[in-house]
Formats: C-alpha cells, sequence, structure tokens
C-alpha cells in the first residue's frame, strides 16, 4: 500500500469516522476509574455517532459500486470491524 493511514483519512470520511469510533471506545475503556460516568457515556455516544456516520458512507459507497475502487475500503472496514468487537467484548 502506497498511501498511509493518515493520507487515506484526509480524502475518506468513512474511514475518518471509523478511526474517530475506535477512539472513542478506546477512551472510555481507558478511563480512569473515578473519571465521571456521564464523560464515559459521552465517549460512547461519540463512537456510536462516528461509526453510523462511517457506515452510511460504505453503504452509499457499495450502492454506486464505488467501494472496491476506494483505497481506503480496506482500513475503514477493518477498523469498524474492530469497533465492533471491542464494543461488545467491553459490554460482557
Amino acid at each position: 500500500m502506497e498511501l498511509d493511514l493518515i493520507d487515506l483519512a484526509k480524502t475518506s470520511p468513512a474511514l475518518r469516522g471509523a478511526i474517530h469510533a475506535v477512539a472513542a471506545l478506546h477512551s472510555k475503556q481507558h478511563s480512569r476509574p473515578d473519571m465521571a460516568r456521564a464523560n464515559k457515556n459521552s465517549d460512547l455516544a461519540e463512537g456510536l455517532e462516528a461509526y453510523n456516520s462511517s457506515v452510511c458512507c460504505i453503504r452509499k459507497r457499495i450502492d454506486s459500486n464505488e467501494l472496491l475502487g476506494d483505497p481506503s475500503a480496506l482500513w475503514t472496514t477493518f477498523l469498524l470491524g474492530l469497533f465492533e468487537v471491542c464494543d461488545y467484548l467491553f459490554k460482557l
């Protein structure tokens, strides 16, 4: 892959959303125990909103048959999957 992740994220709203979603979930999972519950819930809500936005972008690209030509598609789908797995495991 010739393009790095940062360059891809500059041109792909779906990838930016996926990165934001994973970062928000990570922030929630690794916040200090004394941190207010409202802040943790805010991180999760922000992550879910970014996840939803990214999925909507991916759906549009699938519908328009543009996803396979998108160099950020692999990273985006990987990060969305990572978000789903981590979110599921965190809830266990």
